[in-house]
């Protein structure tokens, strides 16, 4: 989702054409970063991926507030929204992880000695 976001940054469906603002640069750039390095699932994905949120968040603010540079497609209030969202689905996530590495480890030291 945080890489069709990040499309959705750069191209404007109707009427098509490419929005090629510098902040919409930047929130498209950093919302293709945080869904791929999210993919490669590794340490660091986490809060990159919350970089790229709170980003969303921010430019969905300044274009709200018609900051020169930011011009996100659709309305203004909709990126909050989808900062917000993808924030939500982030912490829901890595809640799951730790749970998942806490029943593993607890799963580990529950076993005999002889079966490890």
């Amino acid at each position: 989702m945080m890489c069709m976001m990040g499309l959705f940054a750069i191209v404007r469906l109707q009427p098509f054409g490419l929005l090629l603002f510098p902040g919409n640069l930047v929130v498209g750039a950093a919302l293709l970063c945080g869904g791929l390095t999210l993919a490669a699932k590794r340490s660091f994905s986490i809060p990159v991926a919350t970089g790229a949120a709170l980003l969303t968040m921010v430019g969905g603010l300044l274009t709200f507030g018609k900051v020169k540079g930011f011009e996100l497609p659709g309305f203004p209030l909709i990126w909050l929204v989808v900062g917000l969202y993808l924030e939500m689905r982030l912490i829901l996530t890595h809640q799951q992880q730790r749970r998942q590495e806490l029943a593993d480890k607890r799963q580990q030291s529950e076993q005999p000695k002889d079966m490890r």
